[in-house]
């Protein structure tokens, strides 16, 4: 199944209304997504096309197969999901001068990486990080919040807690 529905989280924390599953696609159809690829830039030679591990291997090979080689060209590095771009950014560091593509793109690009498909600015998952202050009457109402909330996939905590309550003041 390619579209897996469900929440998940993503590899830099982003919590994701559902999954795509890349190893799901056949041959035929990553064949497919490398056509779609090099017509994004039908006049472009690459020096190299590189794919991210895991997701982008397969796609790099059916690319390398039909894209143009000139040695002089940029890199063209590929991945199948682009959700924050972290891979793609570490990777286009390493080859330096490089341009991207990939499959799928839950939020928006740099403009050096062309998605075949991307998802409606509405439907994006928004990383979001807050500073909540919340006064409770006793320790038991606050951490029976923090036990709550520490459970709900809605939420994380990458910070410190900080508890204080009446009974602390007096």
């Amino acid at each position: 199944m390619l579209f897996v529905p469900g929440k998940y989280r993503s590899h830099s924390g982003l919590l994701l209304p559902g999954k795509i599953e890349c190893d799901a696609l056949t041959e035929t159809e990553i064949r497919w997504f490398a056509d779609r690829i090099v017509e994004l830039r039908p006049d472009t030679a690459y020096s190299e096309v590189i794919g991210v591990p895991r997701g982008g291997l397969r796609i790099a090979d059916a690319v390398r197969a039909i894209a143009k080689i000139d040695r002089r060209g940029p890199v063209l590095i590929v991945d199948d999901v682009f959700t924050t771009g972290s891979s793609v950014e570490t990777m286009a560091k390493k080859a330096g001068v490089a341009m991207g593509a990939v499959l799928f793109a839950w939020g928006e690009c740099p403009p050096w990486v062309e998605p075949v498909f991307q998802m409606s600015p509405k439907l994006r998952p928004k990383r979001m990080s807050h500073i909540v202050e919340v006064e409770f009457a006793d320790r038991e109402h606050a951490h029976r919040l923090f036990d709550f909330l520490s459970r709900s996939q809605e939420w994380s905590f990458d910070g410190t807690v900080s508890m204080r309550s009446e009974e602390d003041e007096s």
